[in-house]
């Protein structure tokens, strides 16, 4: 996809630590503490979307501004 090397801003709104990991990418592990922000490719957010609990995490984890 074409905006995939486009860098988003990611926040923990959750009250703990939040981490995550994605096989596709190498077995990228990423973790964020309680409201955390870090900059981080569009490509690993669609690809975290499709990883087991991937989807919730952005759902109600997770704030993704662009």
């Amino acid at each position: 996809m074409e905006n995939d090397n486009k860098m988003v801003r990611v926040t923990n709104r959750s009250r703990g630590t939040l981490g995550y990991t994605i096989p596709d990418m190498g077995n990228l592990q990423r973790f964020f503490a309680h409201g955390e922000t870090k900059v981080v490719p569009m490509e690993e957010i669609r690809k975290l979307d499709w990883t087991p609990g991937g989807a919730v995490l952005l759902r109600d984890y997770l704030k993704i501004e662009d």
